[in-house]
């Protein structure tokens, strides 16, 4: 019984870990996004160039260890979904197979 309820605990502190896409990633490309801030809390938004305000709020899901999917909307556009995927040195924003725009990690 004891080895269940420790397995339990580190089974839900694992599964609690957040994911290597969660930060703020700024672009390193001439793109209409400029920067996108990753919640850990499944939420996202991507900022267009010098906006104070963020152009799309954001719910995201991981696919994988490198990836989420991104479901976004505005007040006056429809839902807009985008990919976000990781790579060693960058991450990629993509609008089904379409890169949108690159971006780095910035260091806190």
């Amino acid at each position: 019984m004891k080895a269940i309820f420790i397995l339990s605990i580190v089974i839900l502190i694992t599964g609690c870990n957040g994911h290597p896409a969660a930060g703020e990633w700024s672009s390193n490309t001439k793109s209409e996004f400029t920067k996108i801030i990753i919640n850990f809390d499944g939420k996202a938004e991507i900022y267009e160039k010098s906006q104070k305000v963020a152009k799309y709020h954001c719910f995201w899901a991981a696919y994988d260890e490198n990836g989420i999917n991104l479901d976004c909307g505005t007040k006056s556009e429809k839902q807009k979904e985008f990919t976000f995927e990781m790579t060693s040195s960058s991450a990629e924003l993509k609008v089904g197979q379409t890169l949108v725009s690159t971006f780095i990690k910035v260091a806190i």
